[in-house]
């Protein structure tokens, strides 16, 4: 089957690309000017490709209204248009399908090439990797949602622990490409009505997705740093325990130095930054944190642009400086336990 860019397809099902009129410019065509084309110059726009942006479809044989009374009116220079319009749904359906379908049988028999990512980096995730739990459920998931954004063909693949894998495909030289794999999909679909500022919340991501923003930045510096000034010293840009212990008297009076340290931390990472943290141990000879299921070990795991920045174990010891610096300033000792995802930090008095 030979793949249709629906992308360059309007709304009444007629591709501009080679058209006669827009390579003379007498038509920019209908998707470069938002359907406000001269063929249309006494309404101001075409009534098809508001039609269809009213409906959210990309043309008309994909309205759940189709085929109205309106088409054969409207498009009246096509007197098989019912027929053109219904072969290309038919086709667009297929199409979308086989996408993913064709994705996943390659990941299966281990046949993907550089050629099937737009990005690069994509590339050694999938490659000879069906034996990984995450990437089989990518190849073997029945159920996944599609959608069409303006540009690309959005896959929502559900994942065993309600999160999701959203797999974006984007048509270039003749065959559709992975641009990007993520987990997070903002809930902002369209925005048709300027000023605009409604913003729809996400609530169990948000933390997550707060704590990715704030890491991936620290990674991102540290790295910039190490090149510049060396590992050492890029690590000690990072050490904040000096501004940490000014915070702790002020926002947490009720405890002695050392425990007011413990559960100002214990708070600010859970109320902040949503870390689920347990104050296991509370003294101030001895105190102990529990980060369970710690985000800083789970976005390692899941965010693929981490590893492609940074070492595990570097990545780990740049953890530790940060609470060992922490620790420190407020006269404890840290030492480190890791099961799993969990972290443990013990602070133990400085002598």
């Amino acid at each position: 089957m030979i793949n249709i860019d629906f992308d360059k397809l309007t709304a009444c099902g007629e591709c501009c690309v080679g058209c006669k009129k827009k390579y003379e410019g007498l038509c920019e065509g209908c998707i470069e000017s938002d359907g406000c084309c001269k063929e249309w110059a006494e309404s101001g726009e075409c009534p098809i490709h508001r039609c269809a942006q009213n409906h959210g479809v990309q043309f008309c044989g994909l309205c759940a209204e189709f085929p109205c009374d309106e088409l054969p009116k409207k498009i009246h220079w096509n007197p098989n248009v019912i027929e053109h319009l219904t072969e290309l749904a038919n086709a667009y359906e297929k199409q979308t399908k086989k996408i993913l379908i064709d994705f996943q049988e390659k990941i299966k028999i281990n046949s993907l090439t550089t050629d099937d990512f737009l990005q690069d980096n994509f590339f050694p995730m999938f490659h000879n990797s069906y034996s990984n739990t995450f990437i089989k459920r990518i190849a073997d998931c029945t159920n996944s949602i599609f959608e069409q954004g303006e540009d690309k063909f959005i896959y929502h693949i559900p994942l065993d622990d309600g999160w999701e894998v959203r797999l974006d495909f984007i048509f270039e030289n003749e065959r559709y490409k992975l641009a990007n794999l993520d987990s997070y999909t903002l809930p902002l679909k369209k925005i048709d009505c300027l000023p605009f500022n409604t913003y729809l919340p996400l609530p169990e991501r948000e933390s997550i997705m707060r704590q990715e923003y704030a890491i991936t930045r620290t990674v991102d510096c540290y790295v910039r740093l190490k090149e510049i000034i060396g590992k050492q010293e890029a690590l000690n840009w990072f050490k904040d325990g000096k501004g940490e212990k000014t915070g702790v008297p002020a926002w947490m009076p009720y405890f002695t130095k050392r425990k007011a340290f413990i559960a100002y931390t214990a708070w600010i990472q859970n109320r902040l930054y949503g870390e689920d943290i347990y104050i296991m141990k509370f003294s101030e000879e001895h105190s102990e944190l529990l980060f369970k299921n710690s985000t800083w070990l789970f976005l390692y795991k899941v965010a693929g642009h981490l590893k492609h920045m940074i070492p595990y174990d570097e990545y780990l010891e740049l953890f530790e400086t940060i609470w060992i610096d922490r620790a420190m300033c407020n006269d404890y000792t840290a030492s480190f336990s890791y099961e799993n995802e969990d972290i443990t930090v013990s602070f133990v008095i400085h002598k």
